[in-house]
């Protein structure tokens, strides 16, 4: 972090009588929250005349299997 910006988060901490970590905090809450999140890239990706969304779930426990389990 560049010592000008460490020098501003320190005054602000002690203006507002918070820890820097709490700033910090606030500051990617802040932020994170106003990011666009990118579409699913997932979703009807795949054609299956068989699988559909209400059959998933089953389909995946008789057919996924983990590498504890691969045969």
């Amino acid at each position: 972090m560049p010592a000008e910006t460490r020098r501003q988060l320190a005054e602000v901490a002690r203006r507002k009588n918070v820890t820097q970590a709490q700033l910090i905090r606030e500051a990617l809450t802040t932020f994170l929250g106003s990011q666009d999140r990118p579409p699913w890239r997932s979703v009807g990706a795949g054609h299956s005349q068989t699988l559909i969304g209400r059959s998933a779930r089953d389909w995946l426990r008789e057919n996924w299997q983990t590498d504890d389990h691969a045969g």
